[in-house]
Parts: C-alpha cells; sequence; structure tokens
C-alpha cells in the first residue's frame, strides 16, 4: 500500500482527484449525496485502512481521512456502519497488535497508530451508544 493507492481509492470515492495528503474539504464531505456506488466504495477504503497498518504515515492519514469523513456526513457515517465498519476497526486493532508485538522498541510509530486508532473507535461508540 502507499499514498498513489490511497489517493486513487478516495479519488473514485469522492468522484474527483484527490490527494488525501492534503486533506478532504469539510465542506465538500458534507454535501457529498450517498448513492450504491459510494457505499460500495467503502469496503474498498477499509481494506486500505487495515492494509496501511505497516505504514504509519499512510495509516494516519488513511484512518483519520475516514475519521473525518464519518464526523461530518450522517449519510456516511451510517452506510459505513452498514458496510462493517466496527468489524474492520476490531481487524485493525488486531493488525495494530500485532505489528506492534513485532516491533523491536515501542519508541516510534506505535503510540501514533494507537492514538489515530482510539480517536477513531470513541468517536464511533460515541455515536452508536446514547447518553445523558
Amino acid at each position: 500500500m502507499n499514498f498513489e493507492i490511497a489517493d486513487t481509492r478516495f479519488s473514485i470515492f469522492c468522484g474527483e482527484a484527490v490527494k488525501i495528503q492534503d486533506g478532504l474539504d469539510e465542506e465538500h464531505l458534507r454535501s457529498l449525496k450517498l448513492d450504491s456506488f459510494k457505499q460500495a466504495s467503502f469496503h474498498a477504503l477499509f481494506a486500505l485502512l487495515e492494509e496501511s497498518v505497516k505504514e504509519s504515515g499512510l495509516f494516519w492519514t488513511v484512518c483519520s481521512t475516514l475519521h473525518k469523513i464519518f464526523d461530518v456526513n450522517t449519510h456516511m457515517r451510517s452506510a459505513m456502519l452498514d458496510c462493517n465498519l466496527v468489524d474492520t476497526m476490531a481487524n485493525v486493532l488486531r493488525e495494530v497488535c500485532v505489528y506492534q508485538a513485532n516491533y523491536q522498541s515501542v519508541i516510534g510509530p506505535f503510540f501514533p497508530l494507537m492514538d489515530c486508532w482510539t480517536s477513531f473507535a470513541r468517536l464511533i461508540v460515541s455515536s452508536l451508544v446514547p447518553y445523558k
């Protein structure tokens, strides 16, 4: 996995050329309309997230971008959940744990990986669990 593949997958999702390292415009994300093609593209984006764990910069960018989509567009949020986002997050956590176990030192890219994943996971949980 690399940024070129990630850019291509997000470009297909957005319907225009994007460079995820530059970030996605929040207003554009809010205005995206859900259709069957966009919903189906979440499977490719989730596979990208799982495969990017070993490349910390790519993982951070992909995870943050999906986090942003989930946060700003309620229709996309529902579609992401319907496309098994929770299962994907569990798979990512498993991959991160395997990666950390194989990593010689905890100093380095492990903590940013967990920080990014945890932030996204908290948002998912807070949006699913009603509270007062």
